[in-house]
């Protein structure tokens, strides 16, 4: 698949407007589902119809699974399970550049002359010819993952519609990416979201307070600030507060100031 440093998208925002109805929406939705519905849907209409999206996992404290792949995806469910079968992880090139830390959007065309290799040719099976990758690097409370925006379409018309919709691209995937990165990482790993008193408790140790002081501040007694911890650690899968804390953030459960 030809991803080189020739294909960086480097001005991919640069004097486009990105406002569209869709960032609302975007911005306001709060279920998982219809938040990828409302991304997906307005993609297609801008021709890219061939959307995988991945989360990394950004800390060491949850144990991985061995394979990356597609958290959500609209590409055929045979393509995504020959992926998997086969280990396409291992050998895919955007899988690399988004792990080794690449930032830049970078074009790809998986209908380029010369060896091409697997995974453009199953992408081709899939119906991918080309497409943008955005990388979607972690920060504080963040996570790692990278939006293949894919097309069935000719591969000149991809890079047109690349160029003509680059920041409307870019700010959609940031925001979706924000929205829903959580959720993904609480279904992959059979953790609950946690309520809004098991967050407040949560957050509160997060940032150092004292049981005492968290049981003061929200005017509860002790004992139940004990409970709710107690729900959370439960709820994320967690064997100890430390680990809970860990897991909340990394759920996007709770945020420190």
């Amino acid at each position: 698949m030809s991803i080189s440093v020739q294909s960086r998208v480097d001005d991919l925002s640069a004097g486009q407007d990105p406002q569209d109805a869709v960032l609302a929406v975007l911005l306001a939705e709060r279920d998982p589902d219809r938040l990828w519905q409302a991304f997906s849907g307005r993609l297609a209409e801008l021709g890219f119809d061939k959307l995988n999206y991945t989360v990394f996992l950004p800390s060491r404290s949850i144990d991985a699974p061995d394979l990356i792949n597609p958290s959500l995806s609209t590409m055929p469910a045979e393509w995504l399970a020959d992926y998997a079968e086969r280990r396409l992880d291992l050998i895919d090139p955007l899988v690399d550049y988004v792990s080794a830390g690449g930032q830049d959007p970078i074009l790809f065309d998986a209908t380029a002359e010369g060896d091409i290799g697997e995974v453009a040719r199953t992408a081709l099976r899939g119906g991918m010819k080309a497409g943008v990758l955005v990388p979607l690097q972690r920060g504080p409370g963040r996570h790692t993952g990278g939006m293949v925006i894919g097309s069935s379409l000719d591969p000149a018309d991809t890079r047109e519609r690349v160029r003509r919709h680059g920041a409307l691209l870019l700010a959609m995937t940031r925001v979706f990416h924000a929205g829903i990165a959580g959720e993904i990482m609480l279904r992959t790993h059979g953790a609950q979201a946690l309520s809004a008193r098991e967050r407040d408790c949560l957050s509160a140790v997060a940032m150092g307070r004292r049981i005492s002081a968290v049981a003061h501040d929200l005017n509860i007694a002790e004992v139940t600030v004990g409970m709710h911890l107690k729900n959370a650690r439960k709820k994320l899968g967690a064997r100890s507060l430390p680990e809970a804390v860990a897991r909340g953030l990394i759920f996007q459960q709770i945020e420190t100031l």
